[in-house]
């Protein structure tokens, strides 16, 4: 009998560029856990604090919420949603957590413009709509995933929401 692999899909994408919609699209389609720190954070705010007043604790319970999904034998699929704009913001998750559960490690990379998600992003309210000026200085911080890093597929998520996967030569130790 084959055992099912333990996976885990790390987000990379600016504000509006599609990240939840496709963890939904997943999760409804294959199961699994959705960990958004967005979600952490509104469940940790209190009203009036502002943005970012609490960060360390939104990161170390996001982080905590990972590691039990990882830790959970019924769990395959992990769905970590947060913007992973960059290597060093990718590695501050990977190496805080405790991957040897983790049988695949990937990242989702989402190639999509300001501009395309300035207009998605348009349709949020409340708390879910991020300032324009915001998004594009996520735009400027954005890189794709470099083959240093420990992923053992990237996929590419592109405007037109096609996908292309990519075998990473980096693998999981």
């Amino acid at each position: 009998m084959l055992m099912k692999q333990k996976r885990l899909f790390l987000m990379s994408g600016i504000a509006g560029s599609g990240k939840s919609t496709w963890i939904q699209n997943r999760v409804a389609e294959n199961g699994g856990v959705w960990i958004s720190r967005d979600a952490v954070r509104f469940s940790l705010l209190q009203p009036g604090d502002e943005y970012f007043s609490r960060e360390d604790e939104v990161f170390d319970t996001y982080l905590e919420r990972i590691q039990e999904a990882i830790n959970n034998d019924n769990v395959f699929d992990i769905y970590a949603d947060a913007t992973h704009l960059n290597k060093k913001a990718r590695n501050k998750v990977i190496y805080n957590l405790n991957l040897k559960n983790i049988d695949e490690l990937n990242c989702v990379y989402f190639d999509v413009s300001a501009e395309v998600a300035i207009a998605r992003n348009s349709n949020r309210t409340g708390q879910e709509n991020v300032p324009d000026t915001v998004i594009r200085n996520m735009a400027a911080a954005h890189y794709p995933p470099l083959a240093t890093e420990k992923f053992n597929k990237v996929i590419y998520v592109h405007e037109d929401n096609t996908e292309e996967e990519v075998q990473h030569i980096c693998l999981l130790s």
